[in-house]
């Protein structure tokens, strides 16, 4: 059986290049008692990262320089077990991403407008299923 955590300390890093976006999620997110480091450039987002200090990633699909898709393989080559939420304005569906990638940690995809609180649930549900394993 996994350790218990609260959300307080669960870790997650939010890339959007949108910087409102970015910083929306990150106050919303902290305001549920998630740890959050938000990032408008994947690049830097990227250079920030460091294996095993995050639980969960929270990445925009369309962005310049590393897309999200690209941005979560670099991640994930480093820390296999992190798991992620693509976050998109555009119809993807969970189903056909984890056919497409099998062995991602594709928590789930979310349509923008993302609510806060259906965001945060997700992300409890997803981190305390693990933890339970």
């Amino acid at each position: 059986m996994g350790e218990s955590r609260t959300e307080s300390s669960y870790s997650i890093i939010v890339v959007d290049d949108e910087r409102d976006v970015a910083s929306v999620l990150q106050r919303g997110l902290e305001r549920e008692g998630f740890k959050v480091c938000a990032f408008d450039d994947s690049e830097e987002a990227l250079s920030h990262f460091t294996p095993g200090s995050y639980d969960f990633l929270i990445t925009d699909v369309s962005m310049p320089k590393l897309n999200g898709f690209e941005l979560y393989g670099k991640i994930a080559r480093q820390d296999p077990k992190i798991k992620v939420c693509f976050l998109t304005g555009y119809e993807i569906f969970d189903r056909s991403f984890r056919m497409a990638h099998p062995d991602s940690n594709l928590a789930f995809v979310m349509h923008k407008p993302v609510s806060i609180t259906a965001l945060s649930d997700r992300i409890k549900s997803e981190l305390e299923e693990r933890s339970i394993r």
